[in-house]
């Protein structure tokens, strides 16, 4: 995701996944629970890879941009008898919009850039799963001794 485009070794993963589910036989409460939240991690997925390469529509930009140019284009209009001190007031807006800006630029894709989600998370998720994995299973406790047949009678 960090490159822009999806891992054809999650989307072989998923699809394994989905298809070894619709092998069991078994379609019970269980099979509709397990089906309904690989359900879920499959449309988290396709959620994650839209907003990952989707930023801010066109007109959004045009907003802020414009909105931007007539914040700083007003700023002009104030009497301030300083010119120096007009033109600190006015580079000072200038600069606190165009640090929103950037803030906005940064945030635009999400798993790009300097300012990014990074995959940790994901990757402690997958370490503790691996590691569970690795234990070694429990071993059955010695059975309990099965209840004696009364016989009826002296």
């Amino acid at each position: 995701m960090r490159a822009g485009s999806q891992s054809s070794r999650a989307d072989a993963t998923l699809d394994a996944m989905q298809s070894r589910l619709f092998t069991f036989k078994f379609r019970g409460p269980l099979f509709s629970d397990v089906l309904a939240r690989v359900n879920a991690l499959d449309d988290a997925r396709r959620d994650r890879l839209i907003n990952g390469n989707s930023g801010l529509q066109s007109v959004a930009w045009f907003v802020l941009l414009a909105g931007s140019a007539l914040t700083v284009s007003f700023c002009f209009l104030f009497g301030v008898p300083d010119l120096r001190l007009h033109v600190l007031m006015t580079a000072l807006v200038a600069a606190s919009i165009a640090l929103v800006l950037f803030l906005i630029v940064s945030f635009d894709y999400p798993f790009r850039g300097a300012v990014s989600i990074s995959p940790t998370a994901f990757q402690v998720v997958l370490e503790h799963i691996r590691a569970e994995e690795a234990l070694p299973q429990p071993t059955p406790g010695p059975e309990e001794p099965a209840p004696r047949a009364t016989t009826g009678g002296p």
